[in-house]
């Protein structure tokens, strides 16, 4: 038994028996199994489809190249989702970089490769040698709309067909969400681009602290040799907490009563970058309500409305109908949680 089997075996329950995969046919039987049991575990149909997908790259490939592998099926320890160990003893993966390489394949194999597989499921993790190659899929359930909600609205400023703002939303682990906020001041030739940079930046990297996604995002735009600067707003809730990092003209409000104000810091990402990054941390008590806008929102104040009588979109959508700025753009982001 391996240090990844045991490691698994260890903390996490067992979804299907343990198998050798010798054949071609073993494996996408059991691909099939695989989509059963995430069926089985909660995952819909067409995600269940794309972790059966992966599982079968993996496979087959160790079936043609390792002469088999044998393969382990969990549940995730927080039990919010399954992992997928994936172990042979073959020569190893050479050269991983350009196996990664998106529309990189084996022979006659699916012909998704690494990267596709990579793509349909949470998390892929690789340890190779010439020993052999251990591949760990993870995927998580999404987070249910009854334990957390989120809607949002953005649109460009009157009389434009592009934003400067953009947003990303997160969600990871079946229990933690990351939402980012951020809006460029970069020429109008270049203001997509630099949305774009970002927006990969953060969707690859999402699970960094939140220092290190901002530090992250400055140093691609300094790199990229961009000459204005990027306001830009995180905010990370776990079951238990949240944390916030606001640098620019981003503002993050809670609506419901909380003893933590939550701190904005002057300058941006690209330039003017602040001197030191200062995190707030807030801890949740349900029901909580978090809302995400930029400056072409000039408010989120809705006295005469309840803020747990409407859904996430809803809520979003009176703030924007009621403060949102017709000569600039405007994007609000609106997250809570009923319980």
């Amino acid at each position: 038994m391996s240090k990844n089997t045991t490691s698994l075996s260890k903390h996490n329950q067992v979804i299907l028996p343990s198998l050798f995969l010798s054949t071609e046919e073993q494996a996408y039987s059991f691909s099939a199994q695989v989509k059963q049991a995430s069926i089985n575990l909660g995952f819909d149909s067409f995600q269940s489809s794309l972790i059966s997908l992966a599982v079968s790259e993996i496979t087959i490939n160790a079936v043609r190249y390792a002469n088999g592998a044998k393969i382990h099926v969990y549940k995730t320890t927080n039990q919010k989702g399954l992992s997928i160990l994936v172990e042979d003893t073959g020569p190893g993966i050479k050269n991983i970089k350009q196996a990664m390489a998106s529309g990189y394949s084996t022979h006659n194999s699916l012909g998704l490769g690494l990267a596709a597989a990579k793509r349909t499921v949470d998390k892929m993790v690789i340890n190779t040698s010439s020993k052999g190659t251990a591949i760990t899929l993870t995927s998580y359930l999404p987070i249910p709309r009854e334990v957390i909600d989120i809607g949002s609205v953005s649109f460009p400023k009157m009389g434009e067909y592009y934003k400067r703002d953009n947003f990303c939303i997160k969600t990871y682990q079946g229990e933690c969400i990351l939402i980012a906020l951020f809006d460029s001041y970069e020429t109008k030739t270049n203001v997509q681009a630099a949305l774009l940079l970002i927006n990969t930046f953060i969707n690859e990297h999402y699970d960094l602290p939140l220092k290190e996604l901002v530090i992250g995002c400055h140093r691609l735009l300094k790199g990229a040799n961009y000459t204005r600067s990027m306001d830009m707003g995180l905010l990370r809730i776990t079951p238990s907490s949240a944390e916030s990092l606001i640098v620019g003209n981003i503002s993050i409000t809670t609506l419901l009563p909380t003893s933590n104000p939550i701190q904005k810091l002057s300058g941006g990402l690209g330039s003017n970058f602040p001197p030191s990054l200062i995190i707030t941390h807030i801890k949740l008590s349900s029901p909580f309500c978090f809302a995400l806008h930029s400056n072409g929102i000039d408010s989120v104040s809705l006295p005469k409305i309840d803020t747990l009588a409407l859904n996430s979109k809803k809520h979003a959508e009176h703030i924007f109908d009621n403060h949102a700025r017709a000569d600039d753009d405007a994007t609000i982001i609106v997250i809570k949680s009923y319980e």
